[in-house]
């Protein structure tokens, strides 16, 4: 009888916190005419689109914190090397195609058009600069320099640094 009160318990408790977390509510992200900020950096694949510009230029500034959320993308080097492996295996076209998806990742697209979407906002990004210092400082990423670079060059002004010292 212990013993089935007791998974009752715990079945009861992993209920509960599995419910939680599918219905916590979570931060809004921008939208334009109801697509979300991130279908449109997903559909834009690292190239500037009219959609994606007209959505930016919408959302303006309020989309700074999910772009550089965005461009602090990390690679996972087990889908790199296990693509390699696979091609070097025996090429052909399934295996051509297993390893493209294993190599190209979802995020490090979203990452590319969290550039574009930099220099579509130009000098209106310049608040994000600050974020992006203390991310490249932390772990060097391409896609964090290339983002500061973006909108360095976006920027008139006068820097108390030059562009080249980016952390």
């Amino acid at each position: 009888m212990k013993r089935r009160t007791l998974l009752f318990i715990l079945l009861g408790c992993v209920a509960s916190i599995t419910l939680a977390v599918f219905l916590w509510p979570r931060e809004r992200e921008p939208e334009f005419n109801g697509i979300p900020l991130t279908t449109f950096l997903d559909r834009a694949v690292g190239a500037p689109n009219g959609e994606l510009t007209q959505a930016i230029t919408h959302i303006g500034t309020n989309a700074l914190p999910y772009l550089v959320r965005a461009v602090d993308y990390r690679p996972s080097r087990w889908r790199y090397s296990l693509g390699f492996k696979i091609v070097r295996l025996r090429p052909t076209k399934l295996t051509g195609r297993v390893a493209l998806w294993l190599m190209i990742d979802k995020a490090e697209r979203r990452a590319d058009s969290a550039i574009v979407a930099f220099g579509i906002l130009g000098s209106r990004a310049a608040p994000a600069l600050d974020d992006l210092r203390r991310i490249a400082s932390k772990r060097p990423s391409t896609h964090v320099n290339q983002a500061i670079l973006t909108i360095m060059s976006s920027i008139s002004g006068d820097f108390n640094e030059p562009v080249v010292n980016l952390n």
